[in-house]
C-alpha cells in the first residue's frame, strides 16, 4: 500500500447526523458493514459539500445510492434492479473502464478549453483590427480577405481534436472569466501587432493592394500560431509536442498561402520573398512575446509564479540552442509522460464484481525506479477511484 489511508467509519458511526459526522464521512477513506440506507446517505453527505460523486454497484442494496449519485455505475454482471437505477452500465470487467472514461473526458476538455481560448482570440483579433481600420482611420479592407481568414482558420483548426492532451489530475469545470480574460488579452495584442504591421507597410509597399496582401498574410500567420500558445499555461516551447496533423494543418496551409502571395493568382497583386519572410520573422517574434504575455496573465490571474519559470526557461533554451543539446527532452516534465512501471490496463481482479478489491499493480523489476514526482501522480490519481495499490514481484 502506498499511502492510500487507513481512516474507516464503521457503520454504528453514521447513525447520528451531525455536522462532525458529515465532515468525517468526507474524509474518510472507506466504509464498514454499511447498509443501503448508510450508502445513500453517504452520497447525499459529499452531495451537500459540493462533491461530484460516483458510485458503483451491482446489487438491489446499491439501486438507491446508484439512483441518488451524480453518476451511477452498474459493474459487469449486475442484477437488473443496479442497472436500472445506474446511469451507466460497464461491460466490462473491473474498473478500468471508469478510469479510462476520466482520463478521455479530462483531455477532451483540454482540447475544448483550447479551442474556445482560440475561437475567441482570434476573432477579438479580426474585430479590433477592422473596427479601428474602418470606423478610425477610415481605410477599407477587401471582404475577400477577411473570408478567407475565416475559412483558413476553420479548417485548421479541426485537427486539434486529436491533439496530445495530458489531462487534469483532479476535476475540472471551465473558468468562463480565466477564458474571457486570457483570450482577450492575445487577441488583443495580436490586434495590434496587426496594426503596427500596418502602419510599417504603409512606407513600404507599393500600392494599397499589396499593403492589404501583406497585412491579411501577417494576420494568418499570427492566428495561426495562436493555437500552440492556447494548448497549456506553460510556455509554447516547453509543452507536450502537438499532434502531427496540427504541425501539418497549419504549416502547409500557410506556407501555401505564402507562395500564393509571391505569385500573381488569387491576388490582385503579389510580394517579394524578402517580404514574405520579413512577415514569419516578425509573426514569430509576436509568438514570443505573446506567450510571454500569457504567462503574465496567468501570474495576475493565479498567482502561479509562471513569470519566473518562463524567463527561467528562455534563458536556458537560449543556452541549450547554442550548445546543440537537446533542450526539450531535459525539461519535460514528468507529468507529460507515464509513470513507468505501471502495468496497463492496471486493474486486477480478485472478485467477480471487480469494484471491492481492484488493485493497482506495480513490479519491482522495473529498471528504473520510481521518483517522488511519478509516486505522487499515482497517489493523487488512484486515490480519487479508492483503489488500492500494491507491490508485484
Amino acid at each position: 500500500e502506498i499511502e492510500l489511508g487507513s481512516v474507516f467509519m464503521h457503520t454504528s458511526e453514521l447513525q447520528q447526523k451531525s455536522a462532525q459526522r458529515d465532515e468525517a464521512i468526507e474524509y474518510a477513506d472507506g466504509f464498514a458493514s454499511v447498509t443501503p440506507k448508510d450508502k445513500l446517505e453517504i452520497v447525499a453527505v459529499h452531495q451537500s459539500h459540493g462533491h461530484v460523486t460516483g458510485m458503483c454497484g451491482d446489487g438491489v442494496n446499491d439501486a438507491p445510492a446508484l439512483s441518488r449519485a451524480n453518476v451511477g455505475f452498474a459493474v459487469e454482471g449486475a442484477l437488473q434492479a443496479a442497472r436500472n437505477a445506474a446511469d451507466i452500465v460497464l461491460t466490462e470487467v473491473g474498473l478500468g473502464t471508469i478510469f479510462s472514461a476520466i482520463e478521455i473526458s479530462r483531455k477532451i476538455f483540454e482540447r475544448l478549453q483550447a479551442y474556445i481560448l482560440y475561437r475567441i482570440g482570434s476573432t477579438i483579433m479580426i474585430v479590433i483590427f477592422l473596427a479601428i481600420l474602418i470606423l478610425g482611420l477610415n481605410q477599407i479592407f477587401n471582404p475577400l480577405y477577411v473570408i478567407l481568414l475565416a475559412l483558413i482558420n476553420d479548417i485548421t483548426v479541426l485537427p486539434i481534436a486529436k491533439d496530445y492532451a495530458r489531462g487534469s489530475l483532479v476535476p475540472c469545470e471551465p473558468d468562463v472569466v480565466k477564458m474571457l480574460i486570457l483570450s482577450t488579452v492575445l487577441g488583443c495584442f495580436i490586434a495590434g501587432q496587426t496594426l503596427i504591421h500596418y502602419g510599417l507597410d504603409i512606407f513600404d509597399t507599393d500600392g494599397d493592394e499589396q499593403l492589404q496582401i501583406s497585412v491579411f498574410l501577417q494576420m494568418s500567420i499570427s492566428s495561426q500560431f495562436l493555437i500552440f500558445m492556447c494548448r497549456n499555461e506553460d510556455p509554447f516551447f516547453l509543452a507536450r509536442m502537438p499532434h502531427p496533423l496540427i504541425l501539418c494543418s497549419t504549416f502547409v496551409a500557410q506556407i501555401t498561402l505564402s507562395f500564393l502571395c509571391t505569385w500573381r493568382t488569387i491576388f490582385p497583386s503579389e510580394l517579394g520573398s524578402l517580404r514574405v519572410l520579413y512577415i514569419w520573422l516578425y509573426a514569430f517574434a509576436g509568438l514570443l512575446i505573446v506567450d510571454l504575455l500569457k504567462c503574465e496573465t496567468y501570474v495576475l490571474y493565479y498567482n502561479n509564479g509562471s513569470r519566473n519559470k518562463y524567463y527561467s526557461w528562455l534563458a536556458d533554451g537560449i543556452w541549450y540552442l547554442l550548445t546543440c543539446k537537446c533542450y526539450h527532452k531535459k525539461h519535460r516534465r514528468a507529468a507529460d509522460r507515464p509513470p513507468t512501471g505501471i502495468i496497463a490496463p492496471p486493474v486486477s481482479l480478485r472478485s467477480r464484481a471487480g469494484y471491492r478489491s481492484a488493485r493497482v499493480s506495480i513490479r519491482r523489476d522495473n529498471p528504473n525506479n520510481l521518483n517522488a514526482e511519478q509516486q505522487r501522480m499515482i497517489r493523487r490519481s488512484v486515490t480519487q477511484l479508492r483503489i488500492p495499490v500494491s507491490v508485484a514481484n
